[in-house]
């Protein structure tokens, strides 16, 4: 940081020995008594406590007025010999005629682990007024677009968890506190100023926000896994150098090692995904090259631009591409969701395509245990001589009417399962009823109690089938857990109040340490179970019906809860 100040000193040096400079010469002091050329000094200890005088060209000045700005580090300076304006971390000095021909400035950063940091700026009136003015507008403009970067993925990270989100929502706060803090002093961290750079540990600490948003945004450890490595010990190596300069306020790496190194590294990384045909990678690319060129002009001082300006146009610039790059990568998310809800879908339609079948089975089990007692009835009756027309009348009526049935059952799976594609209102004990109809011998079958109370005038608007299949899903597990649980006494209790139907069991209820996840998909207790019916049940709830499905767990049972 040392070496930093006599840089910067150095190049206004340079300055004020340019066109008609208004600082003709600056010369430093250890007992303000015996000066010599600040470009003579080589010691950066000498600069632990001094006296820095500048001496005005007043040939220049005449009738004009002009002013002084110094950018410093928040108590510095700690006298000056002339009635100065102090306004955070700047000093605005008016010149004019009268002004006394030379400026001494008293810095002290003896008990500062920060270093001095000076940077002086000359204005005439009306550059003054007009800079003053730009820079508020300039400035706030640039603010404000860094705080809606931040403000924006944090909210799209509470939305839908995804880590890039985060890590970029925290590289913007940084970098807005980084460029607040390099014109300003903000007064919760001013403890701080007295041991290190505030706005450098904040650009230490962006940097470290920026390696991780890196590696998630662009999967560095699946699609370049050996830059990956890179990227994990550069990761590494800014932590330890961040600690370091915590502790003993000099950086290490950055002090050797200019900044734009390790931002190309960023930047190539990107390259190499975008080369892999991950298109979203280009924005990155963009935003990331906006940010080498700006740390470029700063570090090697190409067009003469101030630091603070550079930033202040990178920065911004930046925030704008790659928020909208994770905009695109949002849009690819809620693609990928809808692509996987899809499946899910798909999935369940299978899963519940083979539970018709089972329940189809179960439900004609009967009607042709009584087809074929008709058959032997028949065969019987022949081979003792009693078939006659009216026997032989009586047992086809008996097989026609179960073959009937049979046949209404196929009608109602089918109707039971075909969507419709428009909302109506219907009578929720008809859509319990049709589910209950489906389930009702496989029940039977485990001697399960099933009461259903329901008020059968009811009435909601909706998808009838799709209530009647989340019915017959909770139903079917139900079901299961009692004869797993091998429940004596096993009931199912179906009834409807206050715009909530409840449908209990009593088989011991859910573990709680599965409370959270039963409504996760493919999450399952069950063998050759697809574990996607709860998570499809709660989606057809929340989607279709704009409502919810809950649990309310008990030592008895569980008691499931749909509240549309």
């Amino acid at each position: 940081m040392k070496l930093l100040f006599i840089w910067f000193l150095f190049i206004v040096n340079l300055f004020a020995f340019s066109d008609d400079p208004i600082i003709s010469k600056m010369e430093v002091s250890k007992d303000n008594k015996t000066y010599i050329d600040i470009s003579t000094i080589k010691d950066e200890n000498y600069f632990d406590k001094f006296y820095l005088k500048l001496f005005l060209n007043k040939d220049i000045i005449q009738n004009k007025k002009y002013f002084l700005r110094i950018l410093h580090n928040y108590k510095n300076i700690k006298d000056i010999n002339i009635e100065a304006f102090r306004n955070d971390n700047e000093l605005i000095i008016e010149i004019d005629k009268l002004t006394q021909n030379e400026i001494v400035i008293e810095i002290d950063t003896s008990d500062s682990k920060a270093g001095p940091y000076l940077n002086l700026e000359i204005f005439d009136e009306e550059g003054f007024k007009n800079i003053l003015d730009t820079e508020k507008l300039y400035f706030g403009l640039a603010y404000g677009i860094v705080f809606c970067a931040f403000l924006y993925n944090f909210v799209l990270f509470l939305y839908n968890r995804e880590k890039s989100f985060l890590y970029y929502s925290f590289l913007q706060l940084s970098l807005l506190l980084f460029m607040i803090t390099n014109i300003m002093t903000l007064d919760f961290l001013k403890p701080l100023y007295e041991y290190i750079h505030v706005s450098d540990f904040l650009g230490q600490l962006s940097f470290i926000f920026a390696v991780l948003f890196n590696r998630e945004f662009l999967d560095s450890k699946n699609t370049i896994p050996k830059v990956d490595k890179l990227l994990l010990v550069l990761l590494f190596l800014v932590i330890i150098d961040t600690i370091v300069y915590v502790i003993i306020g000099n950086s290490i790496l950055f002090d050797y090692l200019p900044i734009s190194i390790f931002v190309g590294i960023l930047l190539l990384s990107s390259f190499l995904v975008y080369k892999q045909g991950y298109k979203i990678a280009l924005f990155y690319i963009l935003g990331w090259s906006v940010i080498f060129l700006c740390l470029i002009v700063v570090e090697y001082d190409f067009f003469m631009v101030s630091d603070i300006y550079a930033l202040y146009i990178g920065f911004p610039l930046e925030s704008l591409i790659l928020s909208f790059s994770l905009g695109y990568k949002m849009k690819e998310l809620e693609k990928k969701k809808t692509m996987h809800e899809q499946m899910l879908i798909h999935q369940n339609k299978l899963a519940s395509m083979g539970q018709m079948l089972n329940n189809i089975a179960h439900q004609y089990r009967q009607p042709l245990t009584h087809l074929g007692y008709i058959m032997m009835n028949i065969n019987s009756a022949f081979e003792h001589g009693e078939l006659d027309k009216k026997y032989l009348d009586k047992k086809i009526k008996q097989a026609n009417n179960q073959l009937l049935f049979m046949s209404n059952t196929i009608d109602s799976f089918r109707d039971f399962y075909k969507p419709k594609k428009q909302k109506e209102l219907f009578y929720i004990k008809t859509a319990i009823s049709n589910a209950v109809f489906i389930i009702k011998p496989i029940i039977e079958e485990y001697n399960i109690k099933l009461e259903v109370k329901v008020d059968k005038d009811i009435q909601i608007l909706g998808f009838e089938n799709e209530y009647s299949q989340v019915v017959l899903n909770l139903l079917s597990n139900a079901k299961d857990e009692l004869v797993k649980n091998s429940i004596e006494n096993a009931k199912i209790e179906i009834n409807f109040e206050k715009g909530k139907l409840f449908i209990k069991d009593n088989a011991n209820g859910v573990p709680k340490e599965l409370e959270e996840k039963i409504f996760e998909p493919y999450f399952t207790t069950k063998e050759k179970s697809s574990g996607i019916g709860l998570y499809m049940s709660m989606l057809i709830i929340q989607e279709h019906f704009n409502g919810e499905l809950l649990l309310q767990n008990s030592k008895e049972g569980a008691t499931f809860i749909i509240k549309v």
